[in-house]
């Protein structure tokens, strides 16, 4: 499969490096995100997707917005979003420590950052009760996060629905994600 000569040129125009490692993925990645315009893309890593919205970007400018989302406060971290500032609409911080120090040390444009504070706090006049005791319904749980250990505890999973299932409570679990705890998390629940 052979990389379009108009995307050869908007990657080597901005960027040095072997692509061939990427190239399929990335022509595929094009592909898929073409039928979708307009669209805005949030980046999570600068890999294959970066390269592909990028791509996307200078072809379809009007029709393709590009975020990318800083999770932890890593001087790698901090490098990497200076490093593609130039590229992207917006730049997503999970916390003011992390969009003040892209500011005030890397020098981007306040403009471009923008921070959601978690946890998320309410008070009981902007609590809606969307849910149900009664026992017939099960109870909706989701993950949707890495399935890694150390980072995101994923490891408590385990002994919750061993919890449920001690208790019979009528429950769905959905989980999304991929990580080094998948293989751990998928022989637990194959085996139960």
């Amino acid at each position: 499969m052979n990389v379009p000569e108009e995307w050869k040129k908007v990657l080597t125009d901005r960027f040095n490096g072997d692509f061939s490692n990427y190239k399929e993925t990335i022509i595929d990645l094009v592909e898929y995100i073409k039928t979708k315009l307009p669209c805005t893309i949030i980046l999570n890593k600068q890999q294959q997707l970066f390269y592909a919205s990028y791509i996307l970007k200078q072809l379809y400018p009007d029709d393709v917005k590009i975020c990318s989302v800083i999770h932890s406060d890593i001087e790698a971290n901090y490098i990497r979003q200076k490093y593609i500032e130039p590229y992207v609409d917006n730049i997503i911080c999970v916390s003011k420590k992390i969009m003040t120090n892209l500011e005030t040390i890397y020098g981007i444009k306040p403009q471009k950052l923008c921070y959601k504070e978690s946890p998320i706090y309410t008070t009981q006049n902007n609590i809606e009760k969307n849910y149900s005791l009664d026992s017939e319904k099960p109870i909706r749980i989701s993950y949707g996060a890495r399935l890694e250990k150390v980072q995101k505890r994923v490891d408590l999973l385990i002994p919750l629905i061993k919890e449920l299932e001690e208790l019979a409570i009528n429950y769905q679990l959905k989980i999304c994600g991929d990580g080094s705890y998948y293989s751990v998390l998928n022989d637990f629940i194959q085996q139960n």
